[in-house]
């Protein structure tokens, strides 16, 4: 008798050396069990999920089981041929060996059958029918046929549960759960997802009977599979509310109440108005306001919901920064910093800070940041024949003020041709639509060379097209695709590549090229930065969209120059390049850790895995960032400036064992009853606050340069890649896109928009008498804290007013009194 498809699968990983004798057993056990409970499933399948096997393994190994399997059925057929007389054993013995030649070409092996009939040795009537004689042959080999049998009965405890997409194509849909459902881009699966970044399989929820619920786990997809925004690397037992995304598509489990029979008996989809009156009929009380996440009491993470690996399963390889961040700090006094999670009880609800900047009713430039009325718009000329501009240059399309226009309201240039795009009256580079539209935030990236700007900029922008629509109803996107072409290149080198194992790198930002504009002012040349432009708008779930939408869009205006350019002396007319540091809403200034040699010293053994740059010192450069914006805003305003300043911690990933504890993947959550996700602030503090205290340790000045500029100041670690990256030959420093993990590159826009009332905070609906409150007094504009119960003391920026934190030095969790940006 045959082997079965599954036991060729297992003889062929064996030999291979893929799997054991003891993985084998279990999982034939395990394949058995779901088979009688109504969960039918393939060995290949179940070695994906447990995490035995890659999806490239797998399909290598079905690809070979498919070969082996009509490799016997085709014996059979050859013997029957020559039985019959139709052809000598020579010649299946050659076609048998051209099959096994295509197999090994890496095409689909052809079947005998086919060969037959193509070199004419038999005719298609009599394959038909000695194909006919062979399944008689095959069935009785059996020793009795069995009728057929029913489909098993699904299990009596089977979870009555639904998936609704709530975000990307497809949005409203809404899919009643069995016992097995396959997401993926094949059309053929229970949800088919189309849209970019899913794979074929991208990920699977199954009824498991051992847990009475529904689990999720990744079929090893290129971009992964998301549960409540955190990247699962192991299956996860599902929640009622919980958020299940896959590339664009973001979809909400529902747990209806237990009760398999309406769920079996129901069709594949129905429409959201039969599922809300569904809802309506089977309610037994109002829906709780708050997640299944707000319900457990101390903030988990998702993965303490996941599934334990059974048998011999060899559990996925954790990135390097996932293992680092695992590691404790040896320093005694140092508590881990996973229990700032303490910090958050379950009492917490959304709100939104009111203050949120208004337009101006005005224009500004962001290219030479000149403040302009609307009418004084110069338009810039459509007919090709119309060249010439004394700022541009002779080949530049001249710009001219308008005094005809269309009924759409775009000028006509002189020889009457409609002219859709508009200039700045002074330097007279192309300004988009949106900036006429809705006011700006200016953000300066400031750093010294090779201290990762352009990399983290390029993860920073990728993570928030995510996380903003899906997390916060906010719709990010290009203002301008002109200006964001070199960004978005680079998105795609990372994060789209079409081969994810070759090593790329990313261009440094020169002095001069693409990021920069060429212009003639005043008969003197100039060089001006070209941002970086996004529109930022409220979604209609957000939870300000009631609000006049236009005066809480904005447009985000990000600068990213090159580090040379904040190096002493650099800063001249011809090359204004770091004025927008005097107009910026907030000010990301990055400190490599590894580039500064007291960092280095306490990373011991770790720094052989970095290449350090020699260059400027980094206090240097934050110091003379400073003096600039001084110079210019004039010698009568001497003191502190309320302009957010976040000092950013870049390659994580090297250093993360410094830094006590364990930081959560997301400092956000979904909230239920809000409909939307909150930026745990508190959290952000207290990671703040130990990196303040670490960079203190090593690097004192860049803490004293900081805070003695603004009272906003906060310090946030960062990872841009995730992981170190590699030397080329050539000496170039390069990355494999399909190891890029950034870590919380997302969070300090987050962090900054919430500041503005356009990201919503969470925070505790009653105060927690368990929690006590520091003695603070102010000197200087500081917040001096007293860490209750103990001798310790910390002396803030204004920042940290209202904030729950967790002291670095004793464990001691305490509030700081006042408010910050939550009034």
């Amino acid at each position: 008798m045959q082997p079965s498809p599954n036991m060729f699968f297992g003889r062929i990983a064996l030999k291979m050396g893929l799997l054991t004798a003891t993985d084998l057993r279990d999982l034939l056990r395990e394949k058995s069990q779901r088979d009688k409970v109504g969960v039918p499933i393939s060995i290949g399948e179940l070695c994906q999920m447990r995490g035995l096997l890659t999806s490239g393994q797998v399909h290598d190994l079905l690809r070979s089981q498919d070969y082996l399997v009509s490799r016997s059925e085709d014996r059979r057929l050859g013997a029957l041929v020559i039985a019959n007389g139709l052809a000598g054993e020579d010649t299946i013995q050659r076609l048998l060996a051209r099959q096994k030649e295509v197999f090994r070409a890496g095409s689909d092996a052809v079947r005998l059958g086919q060969l037959l009939i193509g070199e004419g040795v038999v005719s298609e009537k009599d394959l038909c029918g000695l194909l006919a004689v062979q399944e008689r042959l095959d069935r009785s080999d059996t020793k009795e046929i069995p009728p057929p049998q029913p489909r098993p009965a699904p299990p009596a405890d089977l979870p009555r549960a639904q998936l609704v997409q709530v975000a990307g194509d497809g949005l409203g849909r809404v899919v009643p759960m069995g016992v097995v459902a396959v997401l993926g881009r094949n059309p053929f699966h229970e949800i088919p997802i189309a849209g970019g970044g899913v794979s074929r399989q991208h990920a699977r929820i199954d009824f498991d009977p051992a847990r009475v619920g529904h689990v999720v786990c990744d079929l090893t997809s290129r971009n992964g599979t998301f549960v409540n925004d955190v990247r699962i690397e192991e299956p996860v037992v599902l929640r009622s509310g919980d958020r299940i995304r896959v590339g664009e598509a973001v979809f909400r489990y529902d747990d209806l109440g237990s009760g398999a029979s309406e769920l079996l008996n129901c069709s594949s989809e129905r429409s959201t108005s039969e599922v809300l009156k569904s809802e309506t009929e089977n309610s037994t009380g109002a829906m709780p306001m708050l997640s299944p996440a707000d319900r457990m009491g101390p903030r988990t993470s998702v993965l303490a919901n996941r599934v334990e690996s059974r048998g011999d399963a060899r559990p996925p390889r954790p990135s390097p920064l996932y293992e680092r961040a695992r590691k404790k700090d040896s320093r005694a006094g140092l508590p881990d910093l996973d229990g700032a999670r303490r910090v958050y009880r379950p009492n917490q609800a959304i709100r939104l800070p009111p203050n949120a900047p208004r337009a101006t009713g005005r224009v500004v430039c962001p290219h030479c940041w000149h403040e302009f009325k609307v009418e004084d718009t110069l338009f810039i000329a459509a007919h090709p024949d119309l060249l010439g501009d004394p700022v541009l240059g002779p080949e530049a399309p001249r710009r001219f003020p308008p005094s005809r226009f269309t009924p759409s309201g775009n000028a006509l240039d002189a020889e009457k041709r409609e002219c859709p795009d508009r200039a700045c009256p002074r330097c007279h580079l192309r300004l988009p639509l949106p900036l006429y539209q809705a006011g700006l935030v200016i953000v300066s990236v400031v750093g010294a060379p090779s201290s990762g700007k352009t990399y983290l900029l390029t993860s920073m922008m990728w993570e928030l097209r995510r996380a903003l629509p899906v997390s916060f109803h906010l719709y990010f996107s290009d203002a301008d695709a002109v200006a964001n072409a070199w960004l978005n290149s680079f998105e795609e080198c990372l994060f789209l590549a079409t081969r994810p194992q070759t090593a790329v790198y990313l261009r440094k930002t020169d002095l001069q090229g693409e990021t920069y504009c060429q212009i003639v002012l005043d008969g003197a040349p100039m060089s001006l930065p070209r941002p970086s432009l996004f529109s930022l708008r409220l979604m209609e779930g957000h939870p300000r969209a009631t609000e006049t939408a236009g005066s809480l869009s904005r447009n985000l205006v990000f600068y990213d120059n090159a580090g040379e350019h904040f190096q002493p002396g650099m800063d001249t007319e011809s090359h204004p390049g770091t004025q927008h540091l005097l107009r910026s809403n907030a000010i990301f200034f990055l400190f490599d850790p590894t580039l500064d040699a007291r960092f280095r010293a306490r990373m011991g053994e770790r720094t052989d895995r970095v290449r350090p740059e020699a260059g400027a010192r980094q206090e240097t450069l934050l110091g003379e960032m400073i003096q600039r914006i001084v110079k210019r805003r004039g010698p009568s305003s001497n003191g502190r400036v309320d302009t957010p300043l976040l000092v950013l911690l870049t390659k994580f990933d090297a250093w993360a064992d410094l830094l006590p504890g364990d930081l959560p993947e997301a400092p956000y959550r979904w909230s239920r009853g809000a409909s939307t996700a909150g930026l745990d602030v508190d959290v952000v503090a207290t990671v703040s606050l130990a990196a303040r205290q670490l960079l203190f340790e090593c690097c004192p000045q860049v803490v004293w340069e900081a805070e003695r500029f603004s009272r906003n100041v906060h310090y946030i670690p960062v990872s841009a890649l995730g992981h170190e990256p590699s030397e080329s030959g050539e000496g170039a420093i390069v990355v494999r896109p399909v190891d890029v993990k950034p870590w919380w590159v997302s969070v300090p826009l987050l962090f900054t928009l919430a500041q503005f009332g356009l990201v919503p905070i969470l925070e505790p609906t009653s105060p927690d008498p368990t929690i006590p409150e520091a003695v603070t007094t102010w000197a200087q504009e500081m917040l001096v804290v007293r860490v209750p119960e103990t001798d310790v003391q910390h002396t803030l920026p204004a920042s940290f007013a209202g904030m729950t934190v967790r002291c670095p030095s004793t464990g001691r969790v305490f509030r700081i009194p006042g408010a910050a940006f939550r009034d």
